[in-house]
């Protein structure tokens, strides 16, 4: 039980190699980003943790982590962002997780153009575990 609980886990933000690479071959890509309710949850946490004075934090640091939460995803992790201890005004190493709903999954094309139906992007028939 447990190990299909982590397959599955894997599996929500990651496909499986072989799908990627016969949708690749067709031309269609995952993409997995943050979306605007995930950075609002992080702008939350980082004010949280830092507690800067006037309680806001710029845009180009909310990006920042924004990146670090997408690079996770890109690496086939969870939308996870790491302060490490050095940096941490608690001391010691901070972890967050965007929740499900901060996160945008979907199918685009070669020019980065967005698949509303990735079913009707090709004649092709590939099972696809997000549809």
């Amino acid at each position: 039980f447990w190990a299909a609980k982590i397959l599955v886990e894997y599996d929500k933000y990651k496909y499986s190699s072989l799908l990627d690479h016969c949708r690749e071959d067709l031309g269609i890509y995952p993409v997995t980003l943050i979306n605007d309710k995930g950075r609002e949850e992080i702008r939350k946490w980082v004010v949280g943790l830092f507690q800067p004075e006037d309680g806001f934090i710029s845009e180009e640091q909310l990006d920042a982590y924004v990146k670090d939460a997408e690079r996770s995803l890109g690496e086939g992790n969870g939308p996870e962002i790491e302060v490490s201890n050095f940096v941490s005004p608690t001391g010691r190493t901070e972890l967050f997780r965007v929740s499900d709903d901060g996160v945008e999954v979907y199918e685009a094309n070669e020019a980065g153009e967005r698949l509303e139906d990735p079913r009707r992007a090709t004649n092709a028939t590939i099972p696809n575990p997000f549809l």
